[in-house]
């Protein structure tokens, strides 16, 4: 049995950390004697970690797990699951003509570099602690190098960062 949630690509993907939530305690409630509202918590600790579902947490326990599950998509590992999951789903790096959407509605089921846009540089905002905030930024300001020197490359200058992605992504701004 897999307590995992289902793939980005699958019409229920929307529930899928409630889905693997309700698993998750069927499977290990009974083991524990988990009273009714102790299981109605612990639902609500695993939905309120995903971004989709947009389930604001209640408890301190659930703000630190959605902190700690947001910041697993940032960095240099957040970096590495973006390019895999559109590998994996057939999708585009990036629009060749516009890679960074300046002329163009962001499409992130269609170009990975979209979703830095569309959700990853958004996250340092979305923390509900103070130390899951530094570390988001931190990690947003990785990626915004990336995708500086991902610019750069584009322009033909492969030893340069573009200053004008670091600026305008900048995740303070």
């Amino acid at each position: 049995m897999t307590l995992s949630g289902l793939a980005k690509n699958h019409p229920g993907a929307k529930r899928s950390s409630a889905m693997a939530a309700e698993k998750r305690w069927l499977s290990f409630s009974p083991l524990f004697l988990i009273s009714p509202g102790t299981l109605r918590g612990g639902f609500t600790r695993d939905e309120a970690h995903s971004f989709s579902a947009a389930i604001a947490p209640q408890s301190e326990e659930a703000k630190i797990v959605q902190d700690a599950d947001r910041l697993e998509a940032l960095g240099a590992i957040g970096l590495a699951r973006v390019f895999a999951v559109s590998g994996a789903l057939n999708n585009s790096l990036f629009d060749a003509r516009d890679p960074f959407a300046d002329r163009r509605e962001l499409d992130d089921k269609t170009y990975a570099l979209d979703h830095f846009q569309c959700k990853l540089l958004r996250l340092p905002k979305t923390m509900q602690t103070e130390k899951g905030r530094a570390m988001a930024v931190h990690n947003a300001r990785f990626l915004v190098q990336f995708m500086a020197k991902l610019s750069a490359e584009l322009r033909g200058e492969p030893m340069a960062l573009d200053a004008e992605v670091l600026q305008r992504f900048d995740p303070l701004a």
